[in-house]
This record gives C-alpha cells, sequence and structure tokens, in this order.
C-alpha cells in the first residue's frame, strides 16, 4: 500500500472532502443570489467525482469534443461547450453532448447555427477588449490583450445576427485568479461597449478567472453584481471557475533523489517543472508553495534550488528556504497542484507522470491510477 506521507514515487493526492467542502461553499452563495456556476473542465476533468460536481453545481463548461463527450456520459446539468473554432468534421458529433454551443466569431456563427437542434442554445462570446489589467495579469493569460483570438471586439460585432441567428446568450471571459471588484469593471465595460445587447439575451455567461474559494473573495460584491444584472436585465447570470475550485485540495509529493553544489546547494527531485507543473516555466508569475519550506532565498537557515529530472536545463521549479537541510529521500509536497497540472502532463525524456490518489470524503481511498510503462507507450507511439 502507498505510504501517502511520503510515497517513493511522485504521487497527486486529490482530497476529495476539501473539494466538496469548496463545492458546497459555492452552492449555498449561488442558491442566495440567483448565480448559475459551471465547473470548467480545462483546468481539470474530475470524473471520479463527478457525482458531487453533479450534485452542488449547475453542469460544466467544456472546451473539446473530448471533454463534452465526457460531460455528457459523467455529469448531469447543463453542458456548455466552446472552441476558439469547429471543425466540420466533428461539429454534428460536439452538438450532441452540449446543451449551449458558444461561438467565438460570427464567421463560426454563420457557418454551423444552421446545423444547431433547437434543444442546443446558441451563444457568442465578445471580447471586451478590457485593459485595466495588463499591469497585474501575465500577458500569456490575458485574454484581452491586443490581437488575442478570442471573443467578438465590439468593432466586429453585428448586431443583426442577433435575431438572425438565435442567439440567446453571452460569454465573456475577461479575468485571471481576479477578485470581484475587477469582474465589476469588466461588466460596466461591457454595458458600456454593447449598450442594448443584454436586452435582448437571456443570459449572460461571466466566464472564469474569479478567486472564488479563497478567505478574501468579496462574495458581497458578487452577489450585487449579480442580482444587478438580474433586475436590469431580466436575465439569467452565470460564472464559470476552474482553478479555484480546487483551493486546497491536491497535493504533488515528490522526493528529493539527489543534492549537488554549484555556487548553492541544488536539490534535484522526482518531480519536474517541465512535466508536472508547466505553468512554472511559462508565466513568471507562477510559484508553487511547500508544506516544508517557503519560496525564496534566503528566507529560512538553508537555502535549495529545486529542480526536476529531466534534461531540459530550465527545468527549475525555484528557490525554497527551509528550516533544516535536505536530505536524499527527503519528501516535498507542493500544495495547490491540481488544476493546470494534471491535465498538462506529459512524458518528456520518458520521465512518468505522477501516480493519482483521490481520498474521498469517507476518508478512504476512491479511486487509484499508477502511471504504468504501458501508459508512457500510448504517449509515444
Amino acid at each position: 500500500m502507498t505510504d501517502l506521507t511520503a510515497p517513493k514515487r511522485p504521487t497527486h493526492i486529490f482530497n476529495e472532502a476539501r473539494f466538496e467542502a469548496n463545492l458546497k461553499e459555492l452552492k449555498t452563495f449561488k442558491d442566495s443570489c440567483g448565480l448559475k456556476i459551471l465547473l470548467a473542465l480545462k483546468g481539470y476533468n474530475p470524473l471520479h467525482s463527478s457525482e458531487l460536481v453533479s450534485k452542488y453545481l449547475d453542469g460544466v463548461a467544456a472546451s473539446s469534443i473530448n471533454e463534452a463527450r465526457s460531460s455528457f456520459e459523467h455529469y448531469k446539468g447543463e453542458i456548455h461547450t466552446y472552441c476558439p473554432a469547429y471543425d466540420e468534421n466533428t461539429f454534428d458529433e460536439l452538438i450532441k453532448y452540449s446543451s449551449h454551443i458558444v461561438f467565438n466569431s460570427h464567421q463560426d456563427l454563420e457557418r454551423f447555427a444552421g446545423q444547431v437542434p433547437n434543444n442546443v442554445k446558441i451563444d457568442i462570446r465578445l471580447n471586451l477588449e478590457h485593459t485595466d489589467m495588463e499591469t497585474t495579469v501575465f500577458d500569456g493569460y490575458n485574454p484581452n490583450k491586443p490581437f488575442s483570438r478570442f471573443g467578438i471586439t465590439a468593432t466586429e460585432f453585428k448586431p443583426e445576427d442577433i435575431e438572425k441567428y438565435s442567439v440567446t446568450g453571452v460569454h465573456f471571459h475577461a479575468l485571471c485568479s481576479q477578485g470581484a471588484e475587477d469582474l465589476d469593471r469588466c461588466v460596466k465595460t461591457l454595458e458600456q461597449k454593447y449598450p442594448d445587447l443584454l436586452h435582448q439575451v437571456e443570459r449572460l455567461n461571466m466566464g472564469g478567472g474569479h478567486l472564488v474559494c479563497h478567505d478574501d473573495y468579496d462574495y458581497d460584491l458578487l452577489a450585487s453584481i449579480v442580482r444587478r444584472l438580474k433586475s436590469t436585465y431580466d436575465l439569467d447570470v452565470y460564472i464559470e471557475p476552474s482553478e479555484h475550485v480546487y483551493k486546497n485540495v491536491g497535493v504533488l509529493k515528490a522526493r528529493v533523489l539527489s543534492i549537488i553544489q554549484n555556487d548553492m546547494p541544488i536539490a534535484i527531485l522526482n518531480v519536474s517543472a517541465k512535466n508536472h507543473m508547466p505553468d512554472v516555466m511559462e508565466s513568471p508569475d507562477y510559484n508553487v508553495e511547500i508544506e516544508e519550506g517557503i519560496f525564496g532565498r534566503n528566507r529560512g537557515k538553508h537555502s535549495y534550488i529545486l529542480g526536476g529530472n529531466t534534461c531540459l536545463t530550465g527545468d527549475v521549479i525555484g528557490d525554497y528556504s527551509f528550516l533544516h537541510p535536505l536530505e536524499v529521500g527527503d519528501t516535498i509536497t507542493f500544495l495547490d497542484q491540481t488544476a493546470y497540472t494534471l491535465v498538462q502532463c506529459h512524458h518528456f525524456n520518458g520521465v512518468g507522470q505522477p501516480d493519482l490518489i483521490v481520498m474521498g470524503s469517507d476518508g478512504q481511498i476512491k479511486f487509484e491510477r499508477k502511471d504504468t510503462y504501458e501508459r508512457y507507450l500510448t504517449t509515444v507511439t
């Protein structure tokens, strides 16, 4: 049996009780103000806990035919599907799995709206070109940046297409791990740039990037935004968070394999930034906290660079400080490692992916998946 405190292999441990607590928090809030909440599956698709998502939320948001099909097969409630572009070879199948379809452009709306059956609702995605977040959000994660491929800008918007193609919903995604104050400004930008649109549709989906499930998130302000929109425009209001629904849910357990010296100690682990937590390498603002120490150099008695066990020079997780010196075999626990990690893991250099253990709400192991040689072969052949 795997030792969950110090596993020998890289191991992701998903705490279902904490996940359920976050879902309960969201349900209590949404019921208090009439908001609808979808779980965006792009951050992680928790099929092993689909019954909990179906119990507490209104549905899910899918970004591909695979996410849409798995949603249709495993979740109850609404399935909102959005892709930046649709493939004519798979659209008819994709639409069978969706309750709502979101078009990214007028071109796709014109091209595919005639293939959407009457029981599937049509939305369009808008690009608000909202600019007051450019200094706080890494450019690679900013959907509002110039030349973004996401959504219809005010200049390109064709109001006649709303009635022509039976569009009944509007979608925007303009946040990236931000609070309700930022959302409030986005909504005001929407109302300024598209002054009549919300009176013409039945629902508004305000996308993801919301810092829900954090202690300092301003739920009161979000509630006031929702209530004002519902009363002013008589529409349903949605959000579709992903990453922050997994706050405090998953950890990645790693082990020190070797400690070398190059001007300062470097601990080489059995996990990899490249293979297991790629956002560390993509974003200069993404830092992973650990249980045994603190992020940053010279913040404790002993500082180390933590690096991965691949041949990539940049496979470095970061600088960390500890009260006690590290030794070979020590466990390092990386916190909040569910969203955007498991879905991006790969086998670069043939390095294994983490095993996955789901601890059920009853405290027992509910699901266990080992990363085997056979799984590796499926990614290279």
